[in-house]
């Protein structure tokens, strides 16, 4: 395992605690699981094992919609009362909405978590009939520079804002998560 693979799985690690701790801090019963939707990713975060040359062709070695929806299935009826939907960024999955809408007929409560950049106002409308637990997002900086920086793509600060506005708007459960990286290049306190 790599060095960017082992703080990839840290990283993941700190999210699902961070997933687990809020189930158990509002007295949620039942377990969790993660769901790796896709490796794509639109940024190019160097902190993240995704960027990585064995991330290359990620779509071709994707979970198919059918093998999703079975993991899922396999999944509630273990009495898995929450799924978190993560990758990469789920917004590169065409088949994503499908995804969630299969999962709310199973009752199965969702945390989806996104870069918010690929988030539109269609997209948006639909999230708030789909009625995630909350939606999962990295804070990259709080100055375009910062930001723009941290993902190496230039633009997805203006991006992010855009998507925030759009999830306010609808009223979207928001639950923002600060990147260490980023964390290291804001002013303390």
């Amino acid at each position: 395992m790599s060095v960017r693979d082992t703080k990839n799985s840290a990283e993941c690690g700190r999210a699902r605690q961070q997933t687990e701790d809020r189930l158990h801090s509002n007295s949620v019963v039942g377990g969790v699981a993660s769901i790796q939707l896709t490796r794509r990713c639109n940024l190019a975060c160097p902190h993240c094992s995704l960027q990585s040359p064995e991330a290359a062709g990620a779509e071709a070695v994707e979970l198919s919609r059918r093998q999703v929806i079975r993991i899922a299935d396999g999944l509630a009826d273990a009495g898995i009362s929450l799924m978190r939907l993560c990758g990469g960024e789920v917004y590169l999955r065409r088949d994503l909405e499908d995804i969630l809408r299969y999962l709310a007929s199973r009752h199965v409560r969702v945390v989806l978590d996104t870069n918010g950049t690929l988030l539109t106002s269609r997209r948006a409308t639909f999230l708030a009939s789909a009625t995630p637990e909350w939606i999962e997002i990295p804070l990259f900086g709080a100055t375009p520079a910062t930001y723009d920086s941290t993902t190496r793509v230039p633009g997805p600060f203006a991006m992010f804002h855009r998507g925030l506005k759009y999830q306010h708007a609808r009223r979207l459960p928001l639950r923002p998560r600060r990147s260490r990286l980023a964390a290291r290049d804001s002013p303390r306190p």
